[in-house]
């Protein structure tokens, strides 16, 4: 088979989505909300506030909240962290941001991802999944949106 040719068994393995999904992070114990699938953006980035990193016994976490309109409390998360990241946004400004590893949710499947945290507060989706959270496990169908689930399912359109 030519190198360049699609692997036909691989694609029928992959779940199909469309270019926005309903999504839960379990692990961080959020309700389903709206994500965009890019595939121009490398690496997956969630909408956080009040980013911090703090050390116990020598171990690092970051601490956060997650922005939930409509709710009179922030959720505020506290997890490991897995990395720091230079990621360069769409505007062409590069940040270093905390990388964190958890569970993603869309429909009945669930995949291990690593998320950055930012600022995407001015941003339509307060999730963005990247190439690498899609590689080899999801399949875009630009044309479509909410395969696994409509938006009334979210608490609204803003919250994690």
């Amino acid at each position: 088979m030519d190198q360049s040719e699609p692997d036909q068994l691989t694609h029928q393995r992959m779940t199909i989505v469309g270019w926005r999904e309903l999504v839960r992070l379990p692990d961080l114990d959020t309700r389903a909300f709206r994500a965009k699938f890019d595939t121009g953006a490398r690496t997956s980035a969630l909408h956080a506030e009040d980013i911090e990193e703090i050390s116990d016994g020598g171990v690092r976490f970051v601490r956060f909240s997650i922005d939930r309109p409509r709710v009179r409390n922030d959720i505020r998360r506290t997890v490991p962290v897995a990395d720091h990241r230079l990621v360069t946004s769409s505007n062409g400004e590069v940040e270093m941001r905390y990388v964190i590893e958890t569970d993603f949710q869309i429909g009945e499947h669930h995949y291990r991802i690593d998320l950055t945290l930012t600022q995407r507060g001015d941003m339509r989706y307060p999730m963005l999944v990247g190439r690498k959270a899609l590689a080899s496990r999801l399949l875009i169908d630009p044309a479509q949106s909410y395969l696994h689930g409509r938006p009334k399912e979210a608490e609204n359109g803003r919250s994690a």
